[in-house]
């Protein structure tokens, strides 16, 4: 299962996106959950080392198309659309994506 989350402000997006991919992964432990973000960095600090080695996590920046390949499920989380660059390659592989949305408490 693949999860595209971009950091928005404040990491609030890359923690939601976190938490969301360890519960998939303790609710389904031999499923490969993977994470792709603009910025994989933010991940460093934010992720426990022994946390770190369930879920690969990815720069959809530097995803060459040719060698990549998309899961069946994706989910674009928090307002994150798969990469223009990347979208065809993901509409042949998925059989279902999930655009999963929040409610925010900012004063819009």
């Amino acid at each position: 299962m693949d999860i595209i989350v971009r950091v928005i402000d404040h990491f609030g997006d890359v923690g939601v996106a976190w938490r969301l991919a360890l519960t998939l992964k303790k609710e389904s432990p031999n499923e490969p959950i993977r994470l792709l973000t603009d910025d994989s960095s933010h991940f460093d600090w934010l992720v426990a080392p022994e946390e770190r080695a369930l879920i690969e996590i990815i720069s959809f920046k530097n995803i060459p198309p040719q060698s990549f390949s998309f899961s069946s499920i994706i989910i674009e989380s928090l307002g994150c659309r798969i990469p223009e660059d990347l979208r065809d390659m993901a509409y042949q592989t998925a059989q279902i994506i999930i655009h999963l949305e929040a409610l925010s408490a900012e004063p819009w």
